[in-house]
């Protein structure tokens, strides 16, 4: 990694997106999947999920609303019995898709006593359990649940776009952190907002709308 051009000594905190960014998938998609593995979704909520994942893939419907369909295939499920599934599913079946280099670069920001802030669309429910192996700083979406048992809804909104700067904001981020002293890692065009709170910006494997800008500003680095 280019610890010289990121200047280590002058940054305080790096705030990571999490999927395409240190994980290669779509995390929220790959838990759907694991608790389907385990029959936890009905037989038709199934079929929902395959044909949903098909109109995605042939670019049918747009992304926000095929996710919005697949929380709500959750509903109903216990709490207690997601939480217990989200444990296994970060521990077993999400190193699979880590991306090892950066993997490798959060235990080297570790040791150097670096704050990190995983800011992520993805869902709480095995988010937290993430978040933890690093001592990472979690703001990402929640999931909304009455009598112990998951709606089919999240609480408030997604963190995504300018949501993700709007929790950082509530978190009273910006009064401990200074925009000399922040890293913004992300793959995604979508967190323009994210990477215009800090001067270190870095495009990890980036979309392509994300690589365009990156190529073209000089405050950008690609990885």
């Amino acid at each position: 990694m280019k610890d010289d051009i990121l200047e280590l000594n002058q940054i305080k905190v790096c705030l990571f997106d999490i999927d395409w960014t240190l994980l290669n998938c779509n995390s929220s998609l790959m838990f759907i999947k694991y608790m389907i593995n385990y029959k936890l979704l009905r037989p038709d909520n199934v079929m929902s999920y395959y044909l949903y994942k098909s109109l995605l893939l042939w670019k049918f419907v747009k992304p926000e609303i095929v996710y919005n369909k697949y929380i709500k295939l959750l509903a109903n499920i216990k709490y207690s019995n997601m939480e217990k599934y989200a444990i296994v599913f970060v521990k077993d079946e999400l190193p699979k898709y880590n991306n090892t280099n950066m993997i490798q670069y959060l235990k080297e920001l570790i040791k150097l006593n670096i704050d990190l802030y995983f800011v992520s669309g993805g869902m709480d429910i095995y988010l937290s359990h993430f978040a933890k192996i690093y001592n990472a700083k979690l703001l990402c979406t929640q999931l909304q649940v009455n009598n112990n048992r998951f709606t089919g809804s999240i609480s408030g909104k997604k963190c995504t776009g300018v949501e993700k700067v709007r929790r950082l904001h509530r978190e009273g981020f910006f009064n401990k952190y200074s925009y000399e002293n922040i890293a913004v890692f992300s793959d995604s065009f979508s967190d323009m907002p994210l990477f215009n709170v800090g001067k270190y910006k870095i495009a990890v494997n980036p979309d392509r709308d994300l690589r365009k800008i990156s190529q073209n500003n000089n405050s950008f680095q690609i990885w």
